[in-house]
């Protein structure tokens, strides 16, 4: 079950964010090594989890614990990119505006599947919700800072470029791109076809009971 968490209805959430804030420690903290300042020990909510990030996340079947993630923040507002990441930027700036959000924090943990599959599939109906909410957000570009592996997927769902050349990250011995990726309809047909059910993966996707999605401008 995906969750789209916005800032309007984030109180109903807080035992879930809870867990995700948890989740997301064990594994950029205690598995990849960063080290990121002024967080709470075994806890990662840092300074880019605002009032104005929008959460997605993949709960168990309980609905209860976190088991994939992602985030968003507007780009109009400080995010990675402007704060961290402009260096890497070396092929083109990285764009910002209203209808652009910066997405970051896009993985899932391994230790909640009992096999690749299952986490293979958590981590595709997170792509499905991101890409459902921005088209329902009037969000029609994303940046983010990716995997080089990961890269490759994205550019078979997103239209994605490159913002800059692949950099080495020493701490955790990975390669990484900065990119934009579009996001239209096309892109959510493809993520909805590698599906087992492509048809339920809107279900997975409808926001909670009154909650309204706010509008990107």
């Amino acid at each position: 079950m995906v969750q789209i968490i916005t800032p309007d209805v984030r109180e109903h959430y807080q035992d879930l964010l809870d867990d995700m804030f948890r989740m997301r420690y064990r594994i950029v903290v205690e598995k990849w090594g960063w080290d990121i300042p002024g967080i709470e020990p075994g806890y990662d909510k840092d300074q880019f989890d605002t009032d104005d990030t929008i959460y997605i996340v993949e709960t168990d079947q309980s609905r209860e614990k976190a088991v994939a993630c992602t985030r968003l923040n507007p780009t109009t507002k400080p995010h990675m990119f402007s704060e961290l990441w402009a260096p890497q930027c070396n092929l083109q700036p990285y764009p910002t505006g209203d209808a652009i959000y910066e997405c970051s924090r896009y993985f899932s943990d391994r230790a909640a599947f009992e096999t690749k599959q299952d986490e293979f599939l958590a981590v595709l109906r997170t792509g499905v919700g991101l890409t459902e909410y921005c088209l329902e957000a009037g969000v029609e570009r994303l940046t983010w800072l990716t995997r080089e592996k990961l890269y490759n997927v994205a550019i078979a769902v997103w239209e994605t470029e490159p913002l800059g050349r692949p950099w080495h990250h020493e701490v955790d011995n990975d390669t990484y791109i900065p990119a934009t990726s579009k996001i239209d309809i096309t892109a959510l047909t493809k993520q909805r076809a590698t599906l087992p059910n492509p048809n339920e993966a809107v279900s997975f996707t409808y926001r909670p009971v009154g909650a309204q999605y706010r509008k990107a401008a």
